[in-house]
């Protein structure tokens, strides 16, 4: 259940681009940040991402280590 707090940004869906936006906002010094999403908690799935370039050049501009393994 979520509180009274008052929060500068909601992003809904806490997937790839949702938490690619919340890590975006935070390195750019938006801290009051809430991601919800409609599973109770994480876990493995079993599945692979597959992303496309337009989204590595994404990545890579939020943060040039990302595609680092």
């Amino acid at each position: 259940m979520l509180s009274n707090q008052v929060y500068d940004v909601l992003i809904v869906g806490a997937g790839p681009v949702g938490l690619a936006t919340a890590i975006a906002l935070r390195q750019r010094g938006i801290n009051n940040i809430l991601v919800i999403d409609r599973a109770r908690s994480f876990r493995q799935v079993g599945q692979g991402i597959d992303i496309l370039p337009n989204g590595l050049k994404a990545l890579k501009y939020i943060d040039i280590q990302a595609m680092d393994i």
